[in-house]
């Protein structure tokens, strides 16, 4: 005996996900945001546990960009979801990370000085290389996604 709101097979679960992936934008909106997330979640990881990013790191960020432009399926609009999930990445990392300093009783000078340290192992984790690296990896992905998925 079926569940009432079933139809043939098709759960509840199926046809919300489906209705919610149905529109191009909807897909796409909803690729850039895990992708954000999976990016903050990888330099969190690493920035927090060992003050850089190291060598898996990368490689994870990459396989992201890569695996993400491909579901994308258009080399423009992967460029363009790069460029914001890499943005809204780091904006939040920065955001997780300050914001113990910001509360904290620390003189001005020690909060001055951790900031400034935080800003200079951010831009040097991910400027310029690794992200250039992402780039390619994005673009590769959305040209992936176009011509095989």
């Amino acid at each position: 005996m079926e569940a009432e709101g079933e139809e043939e097979g098709i759960s509840i679960e199926t046809a919300i996900l489906g209705a919610i992936l149905q529109s191009e934008n909807r897909r796409i909106g909803l690729t850039i945001l895990f992708w954000t997330v999976a990016l903050t979640a990888t330099y969190a990881q690493a920035l927090y546990q060992n003050a850089h990013v190291g060598l898996t790191d990368q490689l994870i960020a990459m396989a992201i960009c890569v695996l993400a432009a491909a579901s994308i399926q258009d080399v423009g609009k992967a460029i363009l979801g790069y460029v914001a999930s890499i943005f809204a990445a780091v904006v939040l990392v920065f955001l997780i990370t300050i914001i113990p300093i910001i509360i904290s009783p620390l003189s001005s000078v020690t909060m001055q000085l951790l900031f400034q340290l935080w800003i200079t192992i951010f831009f040097q984790s991910l400027f310029p290389i690794p992200f250039t690296i992402y780039l390619a990896g994005s673009i590769i992905g959305g040209i992936a996604g176009e011509r095989f998925l």
